[in-house]
């Protein structure tokens, strides 16, 4: 439920960010890096490079902010973004293959391009409710929920499989700089199975995860 309010809080901002970009008919110029964003997540994804594409993903939804010129606006945001982007990483691998992000990348910055203000919340706000849709999904099938205290990701079934860890160490874990066998022999990784544990060594291994930004802004 936290999840699926933040994604609306967001949807909502992003919307207004499309609203406010339009009504202020951006040059070639200032559009330059939401299409460097979208050819990046093109390459990236023809690549298979879910990370790479995460990367510019990221890029693009962070620009459309800035452009609407509103720093209140985008301090807003930056309250939500922490959260939204540790789950879209969470999911990143558990998801359908984003195909469909790159068209509708494109059909946002030829709304803004033509000054379509109308247009251009219409677009971000489909583009919006397709990836909560699918990332909600995601948080239902394995009961991911994200509370003040810790973390518990948990599978369906009988045996109720389920993994819980502080939320300090959640960051970490998602961003590669630890795994989950570390934090399991350090005791702040605790399974109820073998399968949870199985399931979490799949997921949290320890790797190269990409750093957005917006997380020095957010230190």
């Amino acid at each position: 439920n936290d999840m699926r309010e933040i994604y609306q809080i967001l949807t909502a901002l992003e919307c207004t960010a499309a609203e406010l970009s339009a009504q202020r008919q951006p040059t070639e110029r200032q559009l330059e890096p939401l299409v460097a964003a979208t050819k990046a997540m093109d390459k990236a994804l023809k690549a298979n490079d879910l990370e790479a594409w995460a990367a510019a993903d990221e890029r693009f939804h962070a620009y459309l902010v800035e452009l609407a010129g509103n720093r209140q606006l985008q301090a807003t945001v930056l309250n939500y973004w922490d959260r939204a982007h540790r789950a879209r990483m969470f999911t990143l691998r558990l998801r359908p293959k984003p195909v469909n992000s790159t068209k509708e990348h494109m059909q946002m910055v030829e709304r803004l391009r033509a000054g379509d203000a109308e247009g251009a919340v219409a677009v971000t706000r489909a583009h919006r409710a397709r990836a909560t849709v699918e990332l909600i999904a995601i948080f239902e099938r394995y009961r991911l929920q994200l509370g003040k205290r810790g973390v518990t990701v948990e599978t369906g079934g009988p045996s109720r499989h389920t993994a819980v860890l502080r939320e300090a160490d959640l960051a970490p874990l998602l961003l590669g700089e630890t795994s989950s066998t570390a934090l399991a022999a350090a005791g702040r990784l605790r399974f109820t199975t073998a399968a949870a544990r199985t399931l979490a060594a799949s997921l949290f291994p320890a790797t190269g995860w990409w750093r957005p930004s917006l997380d020095d802004l957010l230190a």
